[in-house]
């Protein structure tokens, strides 16, 4: 992945509609969309992602649950749908994970 590669992290309800999942609401998860930037959409309704695939993970350990490949690529991600962005390169972890002190 290069530096143009973002990570966009859902709302645990907007990865079960961007995926159409039945909703369970259960907060033991989440959604992160990993892709390439293409644009901001005009008209303010969100941004466009080329997606390469999206994750379920488990809450808190960020476990990959389930991997999804989307079809078309190009997705309108809707900015109430957001939680936070990563822009750069990622590795086979994703997520925050606690640093430990000393």
């Amino acid at each position: 992945m290069a530096a143009n590669d973002w990570i966009v992290w859902l709302t645990e309800q907007a990865g079960e509609v961007f995926l159409g999942l039945p909703a369970t609401g259960t907060g033991d998860r989440r959604f992160c969309v990993l892709g390439r930037l293409e644009e901001t959409d005009p008209s303010g309704v969100g941004v466009w992602v080329d997606v390469d695939f999206v994750q379920e993970l488990k809450v808190p350990d960020n476990t990959a649950v389930k991997t999804w490949e989307v079809n078309p690529r190009s997705c309108l991600i809707r900015w109430d749908y957001i939680t936070y962005v990563q822009r750069g390169e990622h590795s086979g972890t994703i997520g925050f994970t606690p640093k430990e002190s000393g």
